[in-house]
């Protein structure tokens, strides 16, 4: 499961209690550079250690709560960020947790943190997948009813039988008369 974590100190140390939750880490002091690094990846954790060098950790939270379905974990002091902006955060599915922290809290709350980003990424998935499948079948039963002058029932039912009989997805048979008929 990949993580991000940005950080500036102490870096290691987070970094191996964060590979002992069974993570594959990538480090990054740089609030720039852990934006890019989400938008070009996915990771199942991003994890943000406040105050960051160069830009705010409560908007690089928010950033990554808009544009990902990573879980998203602040750690910072007690009172390093504002207890309006904690709340925000919170209310964005943003995990906030304050120094000094427990190694055994820390582990608890990234695994459970990270258990609810990769379900949702399956359910995305999956969501996509049906999505990719209706669009394909739709385009080849159109097909089939301009080609074979089929009806859009007999189009339905001739993909679902192929598919049945060729033990495949709706989806490849949509694919091979997509490839048949648009050549």
């Amino acid at each position: 499961m990949p993580a991000l974590v940005v950080m500036g100190n102490k870096a290691e140390a987070l970094t191996a209690l964060t590979e002992k939750a069974g993570m594959s880490v990538t480090p990054t002091a740089s609030a720039a550079e852990a934006a890019r690094l989400v938008s070009e990846r996915d990771f199942d954790s991003v994890i943000i250690c406040a105050p960051l060098s160069d830009g705010s950790a409560a908007e690089l939270a928010g950033y990554v709560s808009r544009n990902s379905s990573a879980a998203v974990l602040v750690l910072a002091q007690s009172g390093v960020i504002p207890e309006k902006t904690v709340s925000s955060l919170q209310g964005k599915g943003v995990f906030v947790l304050e120094f000094p922290l427990k190694k055994e809290v820390y582990l608890a709350v990234l695994q459970a943190a990270t258990a609810g980003a990769g379900r949702f990424r399956r359910e995305k998935a999956a969501l996509s997948f049906k999505l990719d499948e209706a669009r394909a079948v739709g385009r080849a039963k159109a097909l089939l009813m301009s080609q074979l002058n089929m009806s859009e029932a007999e189009a339905h039912k001739y993909i679902e039988r192929e598919a049945m009989n060729g033990r495949v997805t709706k989806l490849e048979i949509a694919a091979r008369i997509l490839r048949t008929y648009q050549n």
